[in-house]
C-alpha cells in the first residue's frame, strides 16, 4: 500500500468512528457557554440544562473550550425529564476533573419512583454505575478506584448498558475498565415516569459533585469500544455536522485508494 493511501485511510477510519459516535445522541452539553445559567443541548430537540444554585460565574476552561465548575456544596444541572432515555440501551460519556480529596458523590442521578440512572464518581472508594426502571431495584456494577483515576486531572468516562445482551461496561480514557454480564433490567418506562434528572447531585439533594465537567453526552444505545475511542480522540471537540457526510468522504477516499492500489498491482503483474 502506498504511503499516500495509508495517510488517507487513517483519518477515514477516525471519521467513521466519529460518525458512529454521533448516531443516537440525545443529549450533548458541551458547556461552552461563558455566561448565564443554562446550557444548550447541541444534540437538538431542546432539553436545555438549567444550572441550579449557580450564578453564571461557574463557566471555566474545559478539556477543549469551556467547562462547568461544581462547588460540591449545592451546585447541579437539572435536565428536562423528557430527555431521559427508555428501553434496553443507554450510554453516558463525559470528561471530568474532580477536585483533589473528592468526597463520595452522585455525578449523575435520575429517579422514577426509585433509582433509574446513577453514576457515583466515587462512592465509598469505588466508581459505580446503576441502571433500573424505577421499580425499586436496579442493576449495578462497581469497581474500586485509585484517587488518581477520579481526581486531580482530566479523565474521560463512558458508561454503557445493553439489557438485551445483559452487559454493563465502564470505560476509562477509552479503555474498558470494568464490565459485567447478566444485567437485563431495562430503563424507566411510561409506567414509571422520570421525576428527577440531575448532573452533580442525588435525589435527596446530597453528596454533590465537586470539580469540573466538560462534554457531557447521553445516547439511546450502548456505545461500542470504537465509538468510545473516537470520543476520547476528539478530546471534547464538537462533532462535525453532519458527521455522516465527513465519514462518507473518508470512505470515498479509502475506496479511491483501494482502486489505485489494485491498478498499481495489476500493472506491475503485467
Amino acid at each position: 500500500m502506498t504511503f499516500l493511501c495509508r495517510q488517507l485511510l487513517l483519518p477515514a477510519a477516525l471519521l467513521l468512528g466519529v460518525a458512529q459516535a454521533h448516531a443516537g445522541l440525545v443529549l450533548h452539553y458541551a458547556f461552552d457557554e461563558t455566561s448565564g445559567t443554562s446550557s444548550a443541548n447541541s444534540a437538538g430537540g431542546g432539553h436545555t440544562g438549567t444550572l441550579t444554585n449557580m450564578s453564571g460565574t461557574e463557566w471555566t476552561t474545559g478539556i477543549t473550550g469551556g467547562g462547568l465548575s461544581f462547588d460540591g456544596s449545592n451546585d447541579y444541572v437539572a435536565i428536562p425529564t423528557a430527555a431521559h432515555p427508555t428501553g434496553s440501551e443507554v450510554s453516558v460519556a463525559f470528561w471530568s476533573k474532580g477536585e483533589v480529596g473528592l468526597a463520595k458523590n452522585y455525578f449523575l442521578y435520575s429517579e422514577a419512583g426509585g433509582r433509574a440512572l446513577t453514576v457515583h464518581l466515587p462512592y465509598n472508594g469505588g466508581v459505580t454505575w446503576d441502571v433500573g426502571n424505577g421499580g425499586g431495584s436496579y442493576d449495578r456494577i462497581s469497581k474500586s478506584a485509585l484517587a488518581s483515576e477520579v481526581e486531580g486531572s482530566w479523565v474521560h468516562w463512558a458508561f454503557t448498558k445493553n439489557a438485551t445482551t445483559g452487559f454493563m461496561n465502564i470505560y476509562h480514557n477509552g479503555s474498558l475498565w470494568h464490565s459485567a454480564g447478566g444485567k437485563t433490567m431495562t430503563l424507566a418506562t411510561s409506567g414509571n415516569p422520570i421525576s428527577k434528572f440531575y448532573i452533580g447531585a442525588g435525589g435527596g439533594m446530597s453528596h454533590y459533585f465537586e470539580g469540573t465537567i466538560d462534554d457531557f453526552r447521553m445516547y439511546d444505545h450502548a456505545l461500542s469500544a470504537s465509538e468510545v475511542s473516537a470520543l476520547v480522540a476528539m478530546g471534547g471537540g464538537a462533532v462535525p455536522e453532519p458527521a455522516s457526510v465527513f465519514a462518507s468522504l473518508g470512505l470515498l477516499s479509502a475506496a479511491g485508494c483501494g482502486l489505485r492500489e489494485w491498478r498499481r498491482r495489476k500493472k506491475k503483474a503485467a
